[in-house]
């Protein structure tokens, strides 16, 4: 289940969709760079990563993505994956991507 849904018409992008994970990750200071990663899947499960995902970046405990094109209608979950760099411990965060032409920004 997403822990939030966000709309953006298909022509745009988001820049720097941040997830915070101090909270889920209190033995940590910082997450692994490598193996922390963002992931998008369409409504049939199949990857539409490198459609939606874009600029990936990590910095502390935080793990961003610019969110680009998609299909208008269509409804994406993205996956936000950190890992903890001490403590090795996986998070997963799950953000609903609707793009809709009729609706702009966060709901």
């Amino acid at each position: 289940m997403a822990e939030q849904v966000i709309y953006k018409t298909p022509a745009t992008t988001l820049p720097l969709v941040d997830v915070d994970f101090t909270d889920d990750l209190p033995g940590d200071s910082a997450i692994h760079a490598s193996t922390s990663v963002v992931t998008a899947k369409d409504a049939a499960g199949g990857d539409v990563s490198a459609t939606i995902v874009a600029n990936t970046t990590r910095a502390g405990m935080i793990l961003s993505a610019d969110l680009k094109a998609g299909v208008e209608g269509q409804d994406y979950r993205v996956s936000f994956l950190a890992i903890g760099n001490t403590t090795s411990k996986p998070v997963e965060r799950v953000i609903e991507l609707r793009v809709r032409a009729d609706r702009i920004g966060n709901l």
